[in-house]
C-alpha cells in the first residue's frame, strides 16, 4: 500500500529495472553498516530494488524506515533513467531535468514524458558519464529537494556543469508549500500541479 505502488505500475517499474523484492543478500557481512540497518533481516517488507544492469549494481530502498532508508554498491556513475537516453532524444524537449532519486527520475519521464535522469544523491559531482548525456540536451536543470542540502547540492552540480559547459545548467526547487520534492508533490496535489511547474522550466 506504499504510495508507489500507486504511482507505478509493475510493468512501469521494470522499466525503471526496479523491483519489489521479499528478500535479499549482502556479500560483506562483516560491515557494521549492515548490521545497524538490519540488511540480514529476511522477508523484510516493502524493499525496492533498482538495478543498474550496465555495471551489475544496485541500490535498496527500505520504504518503512524512518533512518537509514537507501543501501547499495552504486557509485556516481551509475544513473536513473540513463537507459531511456534514446527515447528522450526523440522527444520535442531540448531540457533534460536532472533529480537526486530513481522514484523522481521515474515520475518525471514516465508520467509527463520530460526528459529525466537522476544522479545516486544531493552530494552527486559531474561525472565523465553525466557529461556525455547533457550534451545531448541545449539546457539542464538541476531539481532537488527545497531544503539545505538539496539546494546546496543542486548548486554544486550546477557549477561543475558550467565550468565546463558555460550557462548550460541552471537549478530549481519547488515552492515549500507543494512538497520538498516532485514524487511529494504529485501525492499531494496531483500530476496536473506538477506538470505544470515543470514544464514552465522546459
Amino acid at each position: 500500500n506504499h504510495p508507489l505502488a500507486h504511482i507505478f505500475s509493475k510493468e512501469e517499474l521494470e522499466q525503471l529495472f526496479c523491483y519489489w523484492v521479499a528478500d535479499y543478500w549482502c556479500t560483506t557481512k562483516n560491515d557494521p553498516e549492515l548490521v545497524k540497518n538490519r540488511l540480514f533481516n529476511p522477508k523484510k517488507s516493502n524493499t525496492l530494488a533498482w538495478y543498474f544492469p550496465e555495471t551489475n549494481k544496485s541500490k535498496l530502498y527500505f520504504i518503512e524506515e524512518k533512518e537509514n532508508r537507501f543501501y547499495g554498491n552504486c557509485t556516481e556513475t551509475d544513473l536513473f533513467g540513463e537507459q531511456f537516453l534514446d527515447e528522450m532524444l526523440c522527444t520535442e524537449y531540448k531540457t533534460l531535468i536532472i533529480t537526486k532519486s530513481g522514484k523522481d527520475q521515474g515520475l518525471i519521464w514516465l508520467k509527463l514524458g520530460i526528459p529525466c535522469i537522476a544522479v545516486q544523491g544531493e552530494t552527486a559531482k559531474c561525472t565523465s558519464k553525466l557529461l556525455y548525456i547533457i550534451k545531448h540536451f541545449e539546457k539542464v536543470i538541476i531539481f532537488f529537494d527545497n531544503d539545505e542540502p538539496g539546494i546546496n547540492g543542486a548548486n554544486i552540480l550546477s557549477e561543475q556543469i558550467n565550468v565546463i559547459c558555460p550557462g548550460k545548467s541552471s537549478t530549481y526547487c519547488l515552492p515549500v508549500e507543494l512538497g520538498k520534492d516532485p514524487t511529494a508533490c504529485f501525492e499531494s496535489f496531483g500530476i496536473e500541479t506538477l506538470n505544470n511547474k515543470i514544464k514552465e522550466l522546459c
